[in-house]
């Protein structure tokens, strides 16, 4: 930390700055990188986040802000909500996860009209709706033979997937932060062994951003691990999506969903959440 900027030293001596003011989150993708304690608080007290890979990408941990209550009627909401009402709030994620789903395959050529129609349903099945979207997007690709997210060949755009979607989370686990949730607690995937409920629920709608980025990257550079570790957090931070008359980053949209979510907790009203529509790049 140098005036407030966070530095970055390279071997052969080159600095890259940055304000530490401007940081949401730090992904670690390389090996042999260090911190310095007063970078990593410099870092947690801007309320930025910091994603930790080993030597073959795989995200292995997260440093994080400490949990604060930004809103008491947030967080008794949280905690003391009626019932079903986090099923509501569910249904408004799972159904913007199907829209945003059917959106991707809309803009890489191959729409779907049952991924359409599902994310007009009141009661869409997750399951199928899964399935048709996979097998779809895979086959696209060039991987017809992979049918589920849990197949795990090597290489393959799974693993891919893995990395994208860690980055995101870590993106949507810090605005849960800042906006004072407690991600510990889940509206529908259940508390289990190194979980963070509310963040897997949360991050949905979000996760066809990092699909659409992954499918550019594949048709240009193939499934290198090492060029998309370096191209996937640069893609979703220059991203923007239509908002009104206007355009937002997609960290900026991450930032209201859950402001909004916080909102609707405070109120008890499930009208409240607001989600993100993947659109053609603004």
């Amino acid at each position: 930390m140098e005036r407030q900027q966070l530095v970055c030293l390279t071997p052969e001596g080159n600095r890259r700055r940055l304000p530490v003011q401007d940081l949401r989150a730090v992904v670690v993708a390389a090996r042999g990188v260090s911190f310095s304690a007063e970078a990593m608080s410099a870092i947690l007290d801007a309320d930025a986040v910091i994603l930790h890979s080993n030597a073959r990408y795989k995200p292995c941990g997260l440093s994080v802000p400490l949990f604060r209550v930004a809103s008491h009627e947030a967080f008794l909401g949280q905690i003391h909500h009626r019932a079903g009402f986090n099923d509501r709030l569910w249904r408004i994620i799972l159904v913007g996860k199907l829209a945003n789903q059917a959106a991707c395959l809309r803009l890489l050529g191959i729409p779907s009209a049952f991924l359409e129609n599902a994310s007009q349903s009141k009661c869409p099945h997750e399951g199928n709706c899964a399935r048709h979207y996979w097998r779809r997007l895979f086959s696209s690709l060039g991987w017809p033979r992979l049918r589920r997210r849990e197949q795990r060949d090597e290489p393959s755009p799974n693993h891919m997937l893995n990395y994208g979607y860690a980055v995101i989370s870590a993106l949507c686990h810090r605005s849960l932060l800042v906006h004072g949730l407690q991600p510990a607690i889940g509206l529908h995937h259940r508390s289990r062994y190194r979980a963070i409920p509310l963040v897997h629920d949360f991050v949905e709608p979000f996760r066809a951003f990092v699909d659409s980025a992954m499918a550019a990257h594949i048709r240009t550079h193939g499934t290198d691990m090492s060029s998309w570790a370096r191209s996937v957090a640069q893609a979703l931070r220059n991203h923007r999506i239509q908002h009104g008359p206007g355009s937002m980053k997609l960290m900026d949209a991450i930032d209201k969903a859950a402001s909004s979510l916080a909102r609707a907790y405070a109120k008890h009203d499930a009208t409240e959440l607001w989600l993100p529509v993947m659109g053609a790049p603004a």
